[in-house]
């Protein structure tokens, strides 16, 4: 079973994420993201839009990514929302994501960010497999 949960934090919030397979695994946490981020879940977007991130290791992938989704939503006021196809995959120089997701905007009108994330941090962020399953712990700073 993949998915997550919320964890209590000093002064901060953070995810517990699990998944079967890597993809599954950062699909969760920017689900779980998005849970703590924004009052509703977010209705699907308009246009479809491809993405590619580069990184030396999956944590700091994992941390790109969840750091572009905030940069959008905090700073620009989209989502995207639903992501599919991801894949990542391993490169000479580390790891390539591809994902693709449909934006989606923000209304302005109504008060839709339930918390205002600061940024990703790498406190206690580890991705390790066990049992079969991809799990992290993901703090974000508020």
């Amino acid at each position: 079973m993949n998915g997550y949960k919320e964890l209590e934090h000093t002064a901060d919030i953070g995810l517990q994420v699990w998944g079967e397979h890597l993809p599954e695994l950062f699909f969760q946490a920017a689900c779980g993201y998005y849970a703590l981020a924004l009052v509703h879940a977010p209705r699907p977007g308009q246009n479809w839009q491809n993405f590619t991130l580069d990184e030396d290791n999956l944590e700091d992938l994992l941390v790109t990514f969840l750091g572009e989704l905030n940069y959008h939503l905090m700073v620009k006021s989209e989502y995207f929302y639903p992501l599919e196809s991801i894949q990542i995959l391993p490169i000479h120089s580390g790891y390539r994501m591809n994902y693709r997701g449909k934006r989606g905007l923000l209304k302005k009108s109504k008060n839709e960010i339930k918390m205002e994330i600061k940024a990703v941090t790498y406190h206690q962020l580890e991705i390790m497999k066990e049992n079969g399953y991809y799990s992290t712990k993901i703090i974000f700073d508020l």
